[in-house]
């Protein structure tokens, strides 16, 4: 019984071997649930469609496929929308280039999940270890708080833009005190390689900014800092050259982004609404996930334990940290009042980003305020240590109700999605050279047709010339017509050049629901034919009558697809 005891005493130090190998086993078996479905599924995972199987992942493939992936930015890749310059795709020097050449799109897809997790973990680790809580009883706190960093619900074509914040903010820190081992500086020279400065780069420079601005007030050595911005810096531009090419030596290029401005204009209450939603539920692609776990602990912490913690370090950074995500949920929220958007809509302009992304930044911080308040907890009593566990328990579940598998278990598979046998039949039945004619999809995202081979009229695409899109809005004109959300929908922000139609609205059409049948299409078929078009791929029957020049020729279904498509020929006149 005294040792039973004994061991109970041991277990509750945050020290201690058993506690430690608990916390241990438990990570690694996390992790290794949360990644095994990747491998050991194939293309029978549910991965997600939105900004993922609809657009980015098919855009690997067509520039590597292309033969381009090296040549000028004015080189005219001709498989998507008409043909687009080669400056509105990846750099060669691209990390996920060189995946997808390496390993083919689904294999480049799943090393790219494990890389995110794995270094999620270790950088999340390194950075709480070396730089925000230091003490040898915290490495409980460590270990579960770099797990739930790590099973957070990435974007996975962000690569480590979010995932790899941690370390790359471990390797400016250990360079701001001087350690210039080449382990760090090879961090900072490679971080920019596997993230995207316009999503989350530009973001983590200006946090890393802020630190020597403050570091230059407090009349701390300033220099090695710096060092380290300018090279991350010199690395994205030399990793992004062709988007800086684009906007700021190639006049002649306009792309679409430069209408983004057209927003709405949200009123004092929406714009409160929305802070409030951002700094509670976070935004789509850097999910925190601090509602239900992180933030209510947050509250008892501040109000209970906090103010009579000893640590003051620790609760002047919990401060710190929880003001800058009060003030970039407010720029996020307020940003569409007509105060801010009369500042961002000229800058837009100028260089066409979203300057309220500032929340790509909130994976980072919400769990180092987490780690924060873990810690102060521990301190307080080592009867805490249950709690502790048993809260990072809780996140960890939390995180995993967020899976991307799980989240997207009700929508088709990649290889139902994808439909490759399906296509190949259709290619054979056209019988023409895939580049001597182009097609577009209803109610079927143009990805599917794209990764298929043959090249589009349509697609989904974040940086493409404005002249097209309002080229292609001339088929859609009379739909958009319509439905005025659907009209501010492409107008607005077009980087979804679809077929819309007021039926289908902005759905796609799987196979269980196409027995709906598309009457009263207000296209403009004369302009489709002009840009190239003769054969649309629907995922529902059209009513042609009065349409003579659109004929069906044939229904194409495949069990193992999720669609069944309808293909028509459109005669040009």
């Amino acid at each position: 019984m005294m040792r039973l005891f004994s061991l109970y005493k041991e277990f509750l130090d945050g020290k201690s071997i058993i506690t430690l190998r608990v916390m241990q086993v438990f990570a690694v078996s996390a992790i290794a649930v949360y990644l095994a479905p990747y491998v050991l599924l194939g293309s029978g995972n549910h991965w997600m469609i939105w900004d993922n199987l609809d657009s980015n992942f098919v855009a690997y493939k067509v520039l590597i496929e292309s033969g381009s992936l090296f040549a000028s930015n004015d080189t005219v890749i001709e498989q998507p929308l008409g043909g687009v310059p080669r400056s509105t795709m990846p750099s060669e020097l691209d990390a996920f280039v060189w995946l997808f050449s390496l390993l083919g799109p689904e294999g480049a897809y799943v090393a790219n999940r494990v890389l995110m997790t794995v270094v999620g973990f270790f950088g999340m680790y390194l950075l709480l270890r070396r730089h925000i809580i230091k003490s040898n009883e915290d490495e409980i706190v460590r270990i579960g708080v770099a797990l739930c960093f790590a099973i957070l619900p990435f974007w996975p074509f962000g690569g480590l833009s979010v995932a790899g914040m941690p370390l790359a903010l471990y390797a400016m820190l250990e360079i701001r005190n001087r350690n210039y081992s080449w382990w760090n500086w090879a961090i900072v020279i490679l971080y920019p390689f596997y993230s995207n400065l316009v999503l989350s780069g530009f973001f983590f420079l200006v946090l890393v900014a802020l630190i020597w601005i403050c570091d230059i007030l407090r009349r701390k050595t300033v220099m090695p800092l710096f060092l380290g911005l300018t090279v991350m810096s010199a690395f994205y531009i030399i990793t992004h050259y062709r988007l800086f090419i684009e906007f700021l030596v190639e006049p002649n290029f306009v792309s679409h982004r430069t209408e983004f401005g057209s927003f709405n204009k949200d009123n004092f209450s929406e714009a409160a609404k929305n802070t409030l939603g951002t700094f509670i539920q976070g935004k789509a692609h850097s999910y925190s996930l601090q509602r239900y776990v992180i933030l209510p602990l947050c509250a008892f912490s501040a109000l209970l334990m906090l103010p009579r913690s000893r640590n003051d370090h620790s609760k002047w950074l919990f401060w710190l940290i929880l003001f800058g995500l009060g003030g970039i949920a407010l720029l996020h929220g307020f940003k569409s009042t007509p105060a801010l958007s009369s500042i961002l809509v000229p800058i837009k302009a100028i260089l066409p980003m979203q300057f309220d992304r500032f929340y790509f930044l909130y994976p980072l911080l919400w769990m180092l305020i987490f780690a924060l308040v873990l810690s102060i907890l521990r301190a307080q009593s080592r009867l805490l240590t249950l709690m502790i566990i048993a809260v990072v328990a809780l996140q960890s579940v939390y995180a995993f109700r967020y899976h991307e598998l799980i989240r997207n278990r009700n929508d088709p598979s990649v290889g139902q999605f994808l439909a490759e046998e399906q296509f190949s039949k259709i290619q054979d039945y056209i019988d023409k050279p895939l580049d001597s004619y182009r097609v577009a999809s209803i109610g079927i995202h143009p990805s599917v047709a794209l990764y298929n081979g043959f090249h589009t009229l349509d697609g989904y695409w974040p940086n493409y010339p404005l002249s097209y899109k309002r080229d292609f809005r001339n088929i859609i004109a009379g739909e958009l017509e319509k439905d005025d959300a659907l009209k501010k929908y492409y107008d607005d922000w077009g980087s979804r050049v679809y077929l819309f139609n007021e039926q289908t609205g902005r759905n796609m059409v799987i196979e269980a629901e196409n027995e709906i049948k598309l009457r009263n299409l207000d296209y403009n078929w004369e302009k489709f034919s002009e840009l190239g078009g003769r054969f649309v791929l629907s995922a529902a029957e059209i009513d042609v009558s009065g349409t003579p020049q659109v004929t069906l020729l044939k229904k194409f279904s495949d069990a193992t697809s999720a669609w069944d498509v309808y293909l028509y020929r459109v005669a040009p006149d």
